[in-house]
């Protein structure tokens, strides 16, 4: 098998696995985005500094290699 074709079966693979795609998957991702901004609009959205996400990421990193 020539390294074009390992390349074509790497990215088929995953695809394969997916399944057939949903038809409301994106109308579902518009509606999310859709409320997720209306939370931020009304200041009711819970944020992060972006301090405060790598503090977040920092520690589920040591988190993980920890186990």
């Amino acid at each position: 098998m020539g390294s074009n074709n390992y390349e074509e079966l790497a990215l088929e693979l995953p695809r394969s696995l997916d399944g057939e795609p949903d038809p409301d998957a994106n109308a579902a991702w518009d509606a999310e985005l859709e409320r997720r901004g209306a939370e931020v609009d009304a200041g009711t959205a819970e944020t992060l500094t972006l301090d405060e996400f790598r503090a977040h990421v920092q520690a589920r990193r040591a988190a993980r290699a920890g186990r």
